[in-house]
């Protein structure tokens, strides 16, 4: 068995507890509530948890695939869509636990524009990672 079979597998897990995170701060910033708070903060540690493996799974899947021409092209856009993705994810999750101990006006705001990122990030690494799959312009069609 290829290792990087895996990647399609697990990769659904870290992409929902992100949405989690952004679902809780959301209900954070609408509620105040505490528990919001908290729980994007464990579900930002998660979804770190779980990106890293899948993001090494993928590069062992671009590996296994041997692809030439425009699917080897948009495999190196979702690599870096995913890479990406993780950077975003790291500094979102170290941002929202320094805010949590030390609650800094500036702190938030880069945590919410690393937020945004990453949003925009998760999809765009699903769009790439769909087309490898269902072909080119899949989620544009529901768009028109």
């Amino acid at each position: 068995m290829h290792p990087g079979v895996l990647h399609v597998v697990i990769v659904h897990l870290p992409i929902g507890i992100t949405i989690a995170a952004l679902a809780a701060d959301a209900l954070w910033v609408l509620t105040k509530r505490p528990l919001f708070k908290s729980a994007a903060a464990y579900c930002l540690v998660a979804a770190l948890i779980t990106a890293v493996p899948t993001v090494i799974l993928g590069e062992f899947r671009a590996d296994e695939m041997n692809a030439t021409g425009d699917l080897a092209n948009l495999i190196d856009s979702h690599e870096a869509a995913g890479v990406t993705t993780l950077c975003l994810l790291a500094g979102a999750t170290v941002t929202r636990l320094v805010t949590h101990k030390w609650p800094k006006k500036w702190l938030f705001v880069a945590y919410t524009l690393i937020m945004v990122a990453l949003f925009v990030a998760v999809i765009l690494a699903g769009e790439f990672g769909g087309e490898i799959v269902y072909g080119k312009g899949f989620l544009k069609e529901l768009f028109m």
